[in-house]
């Protein structure tokens, strides 16, 4: 089983595939946009959003699988070590008891709770202000070099869902063929993370347990079901509502 916010953020990609399925059934031979770009451009912004809640949610689980494991903040990577003490030394100034927080288990909780308040000024998820938080808290120099898609790949993508918060529908055409590619990118992104993740936890102490297991590569399946069932089942719906029952002869 991968990490739990892998669990997660597989769950909120059926928004994003409902909202290709809908258009498929809409559109099912493709004949052009026939003005249905507000449902590829909402399934970016869903896209974008279950990326951030990813990246967020799974920093927080690695936190907390440090702090169940490690005795003390010394045994935490240096950089999260650096951030705990630049935080407490930011204090000192107006309150000269601040290193007492620290004491028994309390640095356990400074440390998540710097990292809940990072997570939750993070309105942009590019490469760069990924990387940023990952190295203050995880000790990773740079988690975009475990993806298989470049930063910029990714940046790109985060920019069109701010042209689309930005502009609505004055935003740029979104076609379903790059939507899918966008969910095939994102998707590999987060099982390539989730791997990497796994494996920087065990390298930090050979007594951690596996906190989660590794996911194969694999396309996500855009597909729900078996298709033809599924449209003979809609069309005799549809057919029920355009015949109602003959009424009985007296």
């Amino acid at each position: 089983m991968p990490s739990t916010a892998y669990n997660k953020f597989h769950d909120n990609l059926e928004d994003v595939r409902s909202l290709l399925l809908t258009h498929e059934q809409l559109n099912p031979v493709g004949q052009g946009r026939r003005a249905m770009g507000h449902l590829t451009r909402s399934a970016v912004v869903m896209l974008a959003a279950c990326w951030e809640r990813y990246i967020e949610q799974v920093l927080l689980e690695c936190i907390d699988i440090l702090t169940n494991n490690l005795p003390a903040p010394g045994s935490l990577p240096m950089a999260a070590q650096k951030t705990i003490s630049a935080h407490i030394k930011s204090r000192l100034d107006k309150h000269e008891l601040a290193p007492l927080t620290l004491a028994n288990f309390g640095w356990v909780q400074v440390y998540r709770e710097l990292a809940v308040a990072e997570t939750e000024k993070l309105n942009t998820p590019k490469s760069g202000q990924v990387d940023v938080m990952y190295q203050r808290y995880l000790g990773i120099a740079r988690l975009s070099d475990c993806w298989s898609i470049t930063a910029q790949q990714l940046d790109d993508f985060i920019a069109v869902r701010g042209d689309i918060a930005h502009n609505g529908r004055e935003a740029p055409y979104v076609r379903v063929t790059a939507m899918k590619e966008y969910i095939a990118k994102i998707y590999q992104t987060v099982i390539e993370t989730d791997n990497f993740l796994l494996q920087t936890l065990c390298g930090l102490r050979q007594d951690i347990r596996a906190p989660w297991n590794r996911t194969n590569h694999r396309a996500y399946p855009l597909q729900r079901g078996r298709p033809g069932n599924r449209n003979r089942a809609g069309g005799a719906a549809r057919a029920a509502v355009r015949r109602p029952a003959r009424a009985r002869r007296p």
